[in-house]
Order: structure tokens, then C-alpha cells, then sequence
């Protein structure tokens, strides 16, 4: 099991439950992306929130906060291998700063994923208005060899390509889209027919959302866009 990050006070743990299969529904283009900023983490206390909901958007809002205020050193940490220097510096990028109050504790495979979401969502809008953005991490390779401490992050990250490949265009929404929002929720929808066809033959796993929303984000995040051509596309 992934280590705690002790630094993190907080008690609202990520939602974890799977997705469930719903009918396709066209939506629009998102025209509202996350916001990004480097003030605290701010947690809506509205009593139509459930509380896994609620736990999904402060682990986003803490993580938004972590990347907006040091970008080229969160991806420089998710840059490292696997390993203890990894957790530990993982775990160094923890800031008190960024608790708007309360508790939150996650995994940090989810707190992995969270950081992913924001630096893509902050490239995103920094190539929006023309700013060029650099990034430490090379493309993800589905067919390079995977260490034992690797091999599982790996398979995740080859069934997100697969998924990402398949269907740029509702993935990017499902990572640039707000954490937990209905136009989020109605973006996994749109590619619950790209998840069957991904995942690894001949075995099992079990994937939440913000784990789908984590691993989409970095293979996004990590892949050149002039790369992602859908598989539709690709075979007129």
C-alpha cells in the first residue's frame, strides 16, 4: 500500500468508487475550465456535495494549490523514479500554506495523479494565451520494460494511453474539466466505450475516477498534443 503523506492533515479521503456504466449523452465543448492560482485550497461547504465529491475537490484544490506555486518543482518530482528518494520528495512538496483549514489524508498515488491534473490544467492555460511551457518528463512508452516497484503505475498508464489515443477529446475534458463537476461526470460518461477495449488482457482492475482522472492527465500531460490523432481517425 502506498505511503500516507504526513504532512497532509486532513481527513477526507478520495472517492474510490468505481464507475458505473451510464448512456452515451453528446456534450458541448467545456467553455468553463479549472481555475488556477496559487491561494489556498477553498472547499464549497454546499449541502448538495456529497462527501466523497466534497474529498475529490479538496484533494484538487490542494493540489492546485501545491502546483501553482512551484510547477517546475512538482514536475521535477514526478519526474524521479519510483523509490524512497521519490516518496520523500514527494512528500517535501506537501505545504501547510495551501490548507484553507480542516483535515485531508490520500494515497499518494491519488496525490501523484491530483499534481498531474493541475500541471496540465496550468500547461493548458498557459499555451492558451501563447506562453511556451517546458517539462522535465519524457512520453510514457507502453512497451519499455517496468521494474517490479513499477510494473503496476505502468499497466495504469498504458491502459490511460489506450484511453487517451482513443479519444483525445473527451479525455482532455475529463482532466480540464472541475474536479467532480456534472461536466466532468458527463465527460467520463462519453468514454465509457474506450475503457472496455484498454484494459489489459486477460486480467482485472479496478479503477476509480480520480484515478482515471489522474492517469489520463499524465499521459497528457507527458505526450506532445500534435501526437494524439484519434484511432478512429487513424484508420480512414
Amino acid at each position: 500500500m502506498s505511503p500516507i503523506l504526513p504532512r497532509i492533515r486532513i481527513l477526507l479521503a478520495l472517492c474510490a468508487a468505481p464507475l458505473a456504466a451510464h448512456a452515451q449523452e453528446r456534450i458541448a465543448a467545456p467553455t468553463a475550465m479549472y481555475p488556477v492560482g496559487a491561494g489556498p485550497a477553498e472547499i464549497s461547504n454546499a449541502k448538495s456535495i456529497s462527501e466523497a465529491n466534497r474529498g475529490r475537490m479538496a484533494g484538487a484544490e490542494f493540489a492546485r494549490c501545491i502546483a501553482s506555486r512551484s510547477a517546475k518543482r512538482v514536475d521535477a518530482v514526478l519526474a524521479m523514479p519510483n523509490g524512497d528518494a521519490y516518496n520523500r520528495a514527494l512528500v517535501g512538496l506537501a505545504d501547510d500554506y495551501c490548507l484553507s483549514g480542516g483535515q485531508l489524508r490520500f494515497d499518494s498515488n491519488l496525490f501523484r495523479g491530483a499534481l498531474f491534473v493541475q500541471l496540465y490544467r496550468q500547461r493548458s492555460a498557459a499555451e492558451a494565451k501563447g506562453k511556451a511551457w517546458s517539462r522535465s518528463l519524457a512520453p510514457f512508452d507502453p512497451g519499455a520494460p517496468a521494474s517490479p516497484v513499477e510494473f503496476g503505475q505502468a499497466r495504469l498508464l498504458s491502459f490511460a494511453d489506450c484511453v487517451v489515443r482513443r479519444n483525445p477529446a473527451f479525455a482532455r475534458e475529463v482532466v480540464l474539466l472541475p474536479t467532480a463537476s456534472p461536466g466532468q461526470e458527463n465527460a467520463i460518461r462519453q468514454l465509457k466505450n474506450d475503457l472496455a477495449p484498454c484494459f489489459p488482457a486477460g486480467s482485472t482492475m479496478t479503477l476509480s475516477k480520480p484515478v482515471l482522472e489522474g492517469a489520463l492527465a499524465e499521459i497528457l500531460y507527458r505526450t506532445p498534443a500534435a501526437s494524439l490523432t484519434p484511432a478512429a481517425q487513424e484508420k480512414k
